[in-house]
């Protein structure tokens, strides 16, 4: 949470906001096949679960030639065709280039992004705890998604408690 990375208008942002937070780290592009399936159900997860500290993080990148090519198409094609989209998008950016992506990496060696929509899930002290595959449509992680929320919020303890 330390990292500071580029917005989508040009900016440095700190990433220290999301500390706490549960979040899924996206690399994106606009023109896989697979887009439109992946946005829409990256903004059911972002909104469903928001309120229990959690976020979609979005990297455009065009390291596998399928992004636009610039910040501002790639806003123009999420506002035009995915009005639900809530969640940050970040600047175009490489992975191999990118600090947050850097880090993901160290922590997680042995995983890989190997294409678009690969989804690093991360705690809320920003450790990832897995990576998915970009077959892996975004609904698929509800469970994951959900068991982090609930060991992290001492909802797990609670549950003990009262039986």
């Amino acid at each position: 949470y330390k990292l500071s990375v580029e917005d989508n208008l040009g900016k440095m942002l700190s990433l220290e906001k999301y500390h706490g937070m549960v979040t899924l780290i996206v690399n994106v592009a606009c023109l896989w096949g697979k887009t439109k399936v992946n946005y829409e159900e990256l903004a059911v997860l972002h909104n469903k679960y928001k309120s229990r500290g959690f976020s979609v993080l979005v990297f455009p990148t065009n390291d596998f030639h399928q992004e636009l090519g610039s910040n501002e198409e790639i806003l123009d094609f999420v506002s035009q065709h995915f009005d639900q989209v809530n969640f940050p998008i970040f600047g175009l950016s490489s992975l191999k280039d990118n600090v947050v992506y850097q880090q993901l990496q160290r922590q997680l060696p042995k995983s890989h992004v190997q294409h678009n929509f690969f989804k690093y899930l991360v705690d809320r002290n920003g450790k990832a705890v897995k990576l998915f595959h970009k077959k892996e449509d975004p609904l698929t992680l509800t469970e994951e998604i959900e068991s982090l929320l609930d060991a992290s919020s001492g909802i797990r303890q609670q549950k003990l408690v009262t039986h």
